[in-house]
Formats: structure tokens, sequence, C-alpha cells
């Protein structure tokens, strides 16, 4: 809000916002604002980042279902991460997978 009038926000523009003292962070491959919180001296929030499969399992999956499976298995996903902001780029750092 600004001058509390609501003011819409190009999310490629900007890649944080703070709303009543609580920082959000954008991810771009949820479309979403994640709330994010500070530990020693670092911003800390939750969000799915790109994985790829590993190599044995893509060299499986052609051996068992020819080229298909092999590009099946080769295709990336989106795995929960705890990650922390990286101050120089304002990109993320991976932590730690979040297992469910």
């Amino acid at each position: 809000m600004i001058d509390g009038k609501e003011k819409e926000i190009k999310k490629d523009e900007v890649y944080s916002v703070v709303y009543q003292g609580i920082s959000y962070i954008y991810i771009p491959t949820e479309n979403l604002f994640t709330k994010a919180t500070k530990r020693d001296n670092d911003f800390y929030f939750t969000g799915k980042i790109k994985s790829t499969a590993k190599t044995g399992n893509v060299v499986a999956a052609s051996a068992f279902f020819g080229i298909i499976g092999g590009l099946i298995a080769s295709g990336s996903n989106s795995v929960p991460f705890e990650l922390k902001l990286d101050y120089i780029n304002g990109g993320f750092i991976p932590i730690t997978e979040v297992k469910k």
C-alpha cells in the first residue's frame, strides 16, 4: 500500500515485499510470495526449486523403457527446500530438502 491505497506489484521487478513487518520472498517456480524468517543475519524460507533426476535413474529408465522412458526420467520436477537468500545476487541458496 502506498498512502493507504493498494498498488499492483510487478513480480518481475521485485523479489521481496514487506507487509506488516514480515518479509515475503517471491518464488518464481511457484508464482507466489512465501514468508521469510530471519536467523543468524540471513533470511530463510521454504519453497520449491527445480531438481533433476540422478544419472543412474535416467540410464535405468532408458534401459527398461527405451528413449521415451529416459526422457521422462530426465525431466526436472519441483522439490520443496529450505532456502536462504543470497545477498550478492538475490538468488536462492538451497539448505536442506524438506521431507514430507
